[in-house]
């Protein structure tokens, strides 16, 4: 069956024939569906595809997300990897700031993260 007849997806084939994930056909447009809804239908099957599901064990607790530290070795490196001439963010501060004051905010910034 056509999930959608007529108006402006008659020229759509790919839409017209869309398939329920179940693999059985849609029903017809006006036999029970609204057609807004069985476009939206058709929409997040196309685009979006199945929602992904989560690994607990991926998820860390509060106590395994504290116990991560950084190196001020590693702050500095970070800074000097960045390019100095993009613009900068929201806080106004480019990145060619923050490597000619590294030595003064290197460490402020350990101690944020």
């Amino acid at each position: 069956g056509y999930a959608l007849q007529g108006g402006p997806w008659e020229d759509r084939p790919n839409l017209q024939r869309h398939k329920a994930s179940s693999g059985s056909d849609r029903q017809q447009a006006g036999e029970g569906q609204d057609p807004g809804q069985e476009t939206l239908e058709i929409m997040r099957d196309r685009h979006f595809g199945p929602t992904p599901t989560a690994n607990i064990r991926q998820i860390q607790t509060v106590e395994e997300r504290d116990t991560l530290k950084f190196e001020l070795s590693e702050v500095k490196d970070a800074i000097n990897s960045m390019k100095p001439n993009k613009a900068p963010g929201p806080d106004k501060i480019t990145a060619n700031m923050l490597q000619h004051a590294i030595d003064i905010v290197a460490e402020p910034l350990l101690k944020l993260f």
